[in-house]
């Protein structure tokens, strides 16, 4: 009796732990992919609609960091460092305003965002968190501390504005440096715990599209309405300033 008792157990066990890895398997996505919608497909560039979580952990005193939601508007254009999670939300951990809405500049005057010290080689300021080291001007005693795990990554030092208007020639100054998983799209709605980012890639032939079953497929497969994973690389086109969606995933619905 005992023994029979214990295989009933051990199968109920057992059960849950193969339908949760069977979900885990349709939904599974890498850290560092770009997961969203695809809202248009024009000529080699593909655009998604990114859903971009908010949280506490999200603002930053950190120079070039924005501080709270009420600093973003719709129409912004903005780089932001986190990870996907197992759902394809984006966990952000970090915002940074590349340039205003065009309302926005119209209303004040302004374009492009002051570039950022990120702490680079020959960054004046120094990462908070490094060991044995000042902590950057101006924030000691200025609210939290940034935990060792959401560091800001090494980047070009910033200083030089740009032209107003002037992304196309000014990126490399304003941005800081593009890391896998992180992405970088014009806002179209803010909310207090969550951004809706449109994220605009191109498709080339060094690009890969991968069906739902793992087949290979071309660009012209992308079609509106595809939930996909995208890996992004850093790697610019001249003529749609977009970066390059190295592999993408159309994911089952």
């Amino acid at each position: 009796m005992t023994k029979r008792c214990s295989i009933a157990l051990l199968s109920c066990l057992m059960f849950p732990l193969s339908t949760n890895s069977q979900v885990v398997l349709k939904n599974n996505v890498h850290t560092w992919e770009s997961v969203g919608e695809v809202i248009e497909v024009s000529g080699k560039t593909v655009t998604l609609r990114q859903r971009l979580k908010l949280s506490e952990a999200t603002w930053s005193l950190l120079p070039g960091a924005v501080a709270e939601a009420k600093q973003l508007t719709s129409g912004d254009q903005v780089h932001a460092k986190g990870s996907t999670l197992p759902d394809g939300t984006y966990d952000t951990k970090r915002i940074f305003l590349i340039a205003e809405s065009s309302s926005r500049q119209t209303a004040t005057g302004g374009g492009v965002v002051q570039g950022a010290d990120h702490g680079g080689p020959e960054s004046q300021q120094v990462p908070r968190g490094v060991s044995g080291e000042p902590t950057a001007p101006g924030l000691e005693g200025r609210g939290r501390t940034d935990s060792p795990g959401s560091r800001v990554p090494v980047g070009r030092p910033g200083g030089a504005k740009g032209p107003v208007g002037g992304l196309q020639s000014s990126r490399a100054s304003t941005a800081p440096r593009f890391l896998p998983g992180d992405v970088e799209g014009v806002i179209e709605q803010v909310a207090p715990q969550q951004l809706l980012l449109k994220q605009t890639l191109f498709v080339d032939k060094e690009s890969t599209v991968v069906g739902t079953t793992g087949e290979t497929l071309k660009g012209k497969d992308l079609k509106p309405g595809q939930r996909v994973a995208v890996t992004i690389n850093d790697v610019i086109d001249p003529k749609t300033q977009s970066r390059r969606a190295a592999v993408i995933r159309i994911l089952p619905k």
